[in-house]
């Protein structure tokens, strides 16, 4: 046969089996965080999707709740939800940096 079906015979496979669980517990520590702070960013991604309907929800508030008094609050909402589709575009082309395991700050 070829290289390949020699790469997967049962002999060299216990051979190699030592070698590669050693990989796995070495490169293990380094695959959890990865994971971890690209768990952390896609609740962060969520957010920022939530943060979106805020501008609506400040429209409203600027217009028809003027006279309960959260017009500070609708001017509010409709920064954080103008601001909402940039920190989404951030976060969304900094998930392969966290999925690394490099933090990419709040």
């Amino acid at each position: 046969g070829n290289a390949m079906e020699a790469a997967f015979e049962p002999v060299t496979m216990a051979l190699f089996a030592p070698l590669a669980l050693k990989a796995a517990s070495i490169a293990l520590p380094y695959i959890m965080r990865g994971l971890n702070c690209g768990g952390i960013h896609m609740f962060k991604i969520g957010y920022d999707i939530v943060d979106i309907f805020r501008l609506p929800v400040g429209l409203f508030q600027t217009t028809l709740g003027i006279p309960f008094g959260l017009f500070d609050n609708g001017v509010n909402n409709i920064g954080q939800g103008l601001l909402a589709p940039l920190k989404l575009g951030w976060d969304a082309c900094t998930l392969p940096i966290a999925l690394s395991g490099v933090s990419t700050g709040s």
